[in-house]
């Protein structure tokens, strides 16, 4: 089975693109993608690529509910300007389905 990092040529906007963002808290964000449901290998694919920010300071999947649980520090992750575009992403998902 092929994880999405290799499916796809950006494997952050295919990430980005399957979440639905249920909260977000500046330093907590909770959301559910389908990639992860019942797939350990996209969990762990995400999860590497999320542990290898020294800004996030923990992340966990949930395969059966496709959870994702990211806990970072707000004030490092402004810095870095990838991470603060992801953060905005998931934010602006957040607001869209809070409406």
């Amino acid at each position: 089975m092929f994880g999405f990092f290799e499916k796809f040529s950006d494997p952050w906007k295919a990430f980005l693109k399957s979440v639905r963002v249920s909260s977000f808290l500046p330093g907590r964000i909770r959301c559910y993608s389908r990639l992860v449901v019942n797939n350990p290998e996209n969990a762990a694919l995400l999860e590497s690529a999320f542990s290898g920010f020294p800004e996030i300071t923990g992340f966990a999947v949930n395969q059966r509910t496709g959870s994702v649980l990211i806990s970072y520090d707000p004030e490092q992750v402004a810095q870095n300007p990838y991470l603060k575009k992801i953060e905005e992403e998931l934010k602006s998902g957040y607001l869209k389905e809070s409406r």
